[in-house]
């Protein structure tokens, strides 16, 4: 029987290893310096470092990373995947095993991943860590997918709750959101902060985002913001959504999910995907309460370190 083969994958990576990540890390093997997600206007620059496994002539599993430019102490593991009829033979452990020993004698001796539940092979990549002594799991983000029809079929948008919420609110293309209102908005937050930190939308629309995202005015200022982008042919990410403060506690920002929505349902778009971190307790209670029900798809993203220790 043949045995298996890894190998520092370089440019030009076999095309056939690119379908073994996640589409929005497939960027990365050009094995180019660049940003994660350069497209939700990520500007922090890492260095692609991945491995192959080969059966023979057969690529049969990807480990992909990425080493922070700034961060000279730190690997990031993207991604582990094996071919379905390959697994259970070790070869993730191998993969791993062979990251880890490659990085033992440099600088960068502080390796983390961050994964998803849900899917199948989650539980043996946490026993596989849990084998190889990295630490126990934490708990990041939850994250649904679901089809555009089956929330705006559901009760949470109703007509009669949505006209309540929607009062005094004037719901726009966030394409017609000017330089003028984005002005106007740091200058707010500046004078007074009232914008979290992490979903300021000048963060997430730099480098585009998609046609279906909205912003709503109150009283002639821009208060509330839903951006998007398609993350593939037929599925689009929810990537940040805001509103102030003080409307929130109304349920407010509904009528901007249901016109983001409304403006999916002539495109191309049969699932949206949404992910709230878990420091926003309230959005993850309604994500449990009123989004998993109707969802196709409901897991946590976890993130798991592991300390090397000196070769």
């Amino acid at each position: 029987m043949k045995s298996i083969q890894i190998q520092r994958l370089k440019a030009p990576v076999p095309p056939e290893l690119s379908t073994m990540t996640f589409s929005a890390y497939r960027h990365l093997l050009e094995m180019q310096r660049t940003s994660r997600h350069p497209t939700d206007g990520d500007q922090k620059q890492i260095d692609p470092w991945a491995l192959g496994a080969w059966h023979g002539d057969e690529p049969v599993g990807l480990l992909l990373a990425e080493l922070p430019v700034d961060d000279p102490e730190n690997v990031h593991l993207l991604s582990v995947f094996v071919q379905p009829d390959h697994r259970r033979r070790g070869i993730a452990e191998a993969l791993i095993r062979e990251t880890e020993e490659h990085f033992k004698p440099t600088k960068r001796r502080h390796l983390s991943a961050i994964y998803t539940t849900g899917k199948p092979g989650v539980a043996c990549l946490e026993r596989l860590l849990a084998r190889r002594g990295w630490d126990p799991p934490q708990g990041r983000t939850l994250s649904v997918r679901f089809t555009p029809e089956a929330i705006l079929e559901s009760d949470i948008m109703l007509e009669r709750r949505l006209r309540a919420q929607r009062r005094g609110l004037e719901i726009i293309p966030w394409s017609e959101v000017t330089a003028e209102d984005i002005a106007a908005l740091r200058r707010s937050d500046e004078e007074a902060p009232w914008i979290a930190p992490f979903l300021a939308p000048w963060r997430f629309d730099r480098n585009g985002f998609d046609p279906s995202s909205v912003a709503a005015r109150f009283r002639g200022d821009i208060v509330g913001w839903i951006i998007t982008h398609r993350i593939s042919f037929d599925e689009v990410r929810f990537t940040c959504g805001f509103i102030r403060r003080d409307l929130s506690r109304r349920g407010r920002l509904m009528p901007l999910y249901y016109a983001v929505l409304q403006a999916l349902k002539p495109t191309p778009c049969s699932h949206v995907t949404f992910v709230t971190p878990f420091c926003y307790p309230e959005m993850i209670g309604f994500i449990r309460r009123r989004l998993a029900p109707v969802s196709e798809f409901v897991g946590e993203t976890r993130e798991v370190h592991f300390e090397l220790p000196e070769a």
